[in-house]
């Protein structure tokens, strides 16, 4: 899974930590979930100074059942440790 996390996404992922756990929840299918590891890179993506994305994926630990390939997610940072 593939995404794209501002400065303040990256906070509320404790700090956009490479290695943190997170929760992933389709939107089309509120029973699909699977949790998994976050991995961002380690330097922005930005269109401008004000622009500032940094791209990241979430190495999930199981497929998500039933969901097919560009239907939205939730990614929620699971609280430290669990998972």
């Amino acid at each position: 899974m593939h995404l794209d996390l501002n400065d303040a996404e990256l906070a509320t992922l404790h700090a956009g930590a490479s290695g943190s756990r997170v929760r992933v929840e389709s939107l089309a299918n509120g029973k699909a979930a699977s949790a998994g590891e976050l991995r961002v890179e380690t330097y922005p993506r930005s269109a401008s100074a004000a622009d500032v994305s940094y791209e990241a994926t979430v190495v999930l630990d199981d497929p998500l059942t039933d969901v097919v390939y560009g239907t939205r997610a939730k990614v929620v940072a699971e609280p430290r440790g669990e998972g």
